[in-house]
């Protein structure tokens, strides 16, 4: 096994090497891209990013507005949880992402547990307005039917 320097300053094996110079045990992480996108401006989106990620600590993961500074928390899924999320894997990490305005692409940042590795994933995320069928077909149902009631053709659906 060759024990040399990849892009993300980690020494294959065990160990690591910080951008200050310090050895450190190989539990950094980088995240190199995502699965899931575009998501709905309600939030609560299930998105999985891949990368390396620590089995040893968590990260806690934002999704960033960098036009207007809006910084939200991602979730594991689990009601009541704190935003730090841990992998299972080690190469894969399940998010659920918060409600943002619509529009995009939002970045993802992430921070380790100990505050010392960042990775972010610049315009990783995009928003699309999801309500519209919902309020459509609310509004639908408040009123009396626009055809006798009995089999018709959806052709005629608008």
């Amino acid at each position: 096994m060759s024990t040399g320097l990849s892009t993300t300053g980690m020494l294959t094996g065990m160990l690591g090497l910080s951008t200050d110079g310090l050895l450190f045990g190989g539990y950094g992480f980088s995240m190199t891209g995502l699965t899931g996108g575009p998501v709905g401006d309600d939030g609560g989106w299930q998105v999985i990013v891949s990368g390396v990620f620590p089995l040893t600590q968590g990260v806690y993961v934002d999704v960033l507005d960098t036009a207007t500074g809006i910084r939200r928390a991602c979730t594991d899924g689990t009601p009541g949880t704190r935003e730090l999320l841990r992998s299972t894997t080690g190469g894969t990490l399940t998010i659920y992402v918060p409600a943002m305005p619509v529009g995009g692409p939002y970045d993802l940042v992430g921070v380790s547990e100990d505050g010392i590795f960042t990775s972010t994933l610049t315009a990783a995320l995009s928003y699309i307005h999801r309500s519209f069928t919902t309020r459509l077909y609310s509004l639908r149902s408040a009123w009396p039917p626009p055809r006798a009631v009995g089999p018709y053709s959806i052709d005629g659906e608008d």
